[in-house]
């Protein structure tokens, strides 16, 4: 009886050793971590549920309710609710591409030679392949740039480059946003938006003239549409009222020019 149970612990043993060795691997190469997305299971799992709901309501509706257990059909609600928000919740994380995924498999079939001896039935690693959210801050494609072009000592926040000591050696970019990357864009900002009324109103007021002024109001209402949807990470109906107010202020710009440019003796 003893003896049969030493392979039995000893291939416990490997299987720790295969799990522990592959987590020590993922936290010193791979800042986001990678799941499997267990369609089948899943799937499985919610029509399960859902048959057994549907014979409950059948017994309900066959004696009006009255073997009903109250607690068993509370019990499988909740479990049906806690499994649609499972999925959904798994469908929400970034699927990795096949090149990924594929890497993604040979790695575990490296990792775990027992597990993948075991299975008879079914391949332990096919699946669909996600990665789990690494909080990366939400920003504008202008703070993206200044991360990229400025020197990584600024665009490091001091208490991200503790906490991420080996991703700064090794170059990759910050996931915040350094009070330096914030300041330097609100300056490029406050500059820009500046020089887009600015200028067009200096063009069109030396030697103003009505063809000059209308284009040189489209030309730089066309140029500030591109540059708020492509620089910020503003909605439609942002960039479209941003857009429209802009060129109000440069049509009355150009009434103003247009008149003063008629009542001018010739």
């Amino acid at each position: 009886m003893e003896e049969a149970k030493v392979p039995h612990m000893k291939n416990h043993e490997e299987a720790d050793l295969e799990l522990f060795r592959y987590v020590k691997l993922s936290l010193d190469q791979e800042e986001i971590f990678h799941v499997l997305g267990f369609e089948f299971l899943q799937r499985y799992n919610l029509v399960w549920i859902q048959n057994k709901l549907i014979r409950i309501r059948e017994g309900i509706r066959a004696d009006l309710g009255q073997t009903c257990d109250e607690k068993n059909l509370s019990d499988a609600l909740n479990e049906y609710s806690q499994a649609i928000r499972n999925y959904n919740l798994l469908r929400e994380l970034k699927p990795l591409d096949q090149g990924s995924t594929e890497e993604r498999k040979n790695l575990l079939k490296t990792s775990f030679p027992s597990l993948t001896s075991q299975c008879r039935w079914t391949k332990p690693f096919e699946s669909h392949y996600y990665a789990l959210k690494d909080n990366k801050a939400n920003i504008d494609n202008l703070r993206k740039a200044l991360r990229l072009l400025l020197p990584r000592h600024l665009t490091y926040s001091h208490g991200e480059r503790l906490r991420r000591s080996r991703e700064f050696e090794e170059g990759e970019p910050p996931h915040e946003i350094s009070a330096v990357v914030d300041r330097a864009s609100r300056l490029i900002v406050a500059l820009v938006g500046g020089a887009f009324l600015i200028v067009p109103m200096l063009i069109m007021a030396i030697n103003p003239g009505q063809t000059k002024s209308l284009v040189t109001a489209s030309v730089s209402t066309l140029f500030f549409s591109c540059a708020v949807s492509l620089g910020f990470n503003s909605s439609n109906n942002e960039a479209l009222v941003s857009t429209a107010t802009y060129a109000a202020v440069l049509v009355v710009f150009v009434g103003i020019t247009t008149t003063n440019s008629a009542q001018a003796p010739q």
